[in-house]
């Protein structure tokens, strides 16, 4: 199937993300969750209260954390794929590090910048932290 037939059908997502192994685009399609486009937290909370409690946890989380930009990081072995140097979002990248399972290679001001570093023909100058 083609990404404009997936992108049409019900229940099914499909979408882009330049997060994930560095150089690489990475696309992904799956069902959507039943939650998907409800407002409120209440209101994900009475359809599945495990989720609204993972949810509550991660807006408290994201909320203490305000960095901007993109980072390379290299997962640590504690980390899933241990080894794998990962773009993330910067604040992502900064959880990671206190988690322990992940330390900052690059810090760049946009996903475009950090790609661009990848490219034999445009080198994007990065603040190297490691």
């Amino acid at each position: 199937m083609d990404m404009v037939n997936i992108s049409r059908m019900p229940g099914v997502r499909i979408g882009y993300t330049p997060h994930g192994i560095a150089g690489m685009r990475t696309y992904y399609v799956g069902a959507s969750v039943p939650w998907k486009g409800v407002r409120g937290l209440d209101a994900v909370k009475a359809m599945n209260s495990a989720v609204g409690a993972g949810l509550e946890k991660a807006i408290k989380l994201s909320k203490e954390h305000r960095e901007k930009g993109e980072s390379l990081v290299r997962v640590l072995p504690g980390g899933r794929n241990a080894g794998a140097v990962l773009l993330i979002p910067t604040k992502a990248a900064k959880m990671m590090v206190e988690a322990e399972t992940g330390e900052i290679i690059a810090n760049y001001q946009s996903a475009w910048q950090a790609l661009q570093a990848y490219s034999p023909m445009v080198a994007a100058p990065a603040m190297i932290t490691a």
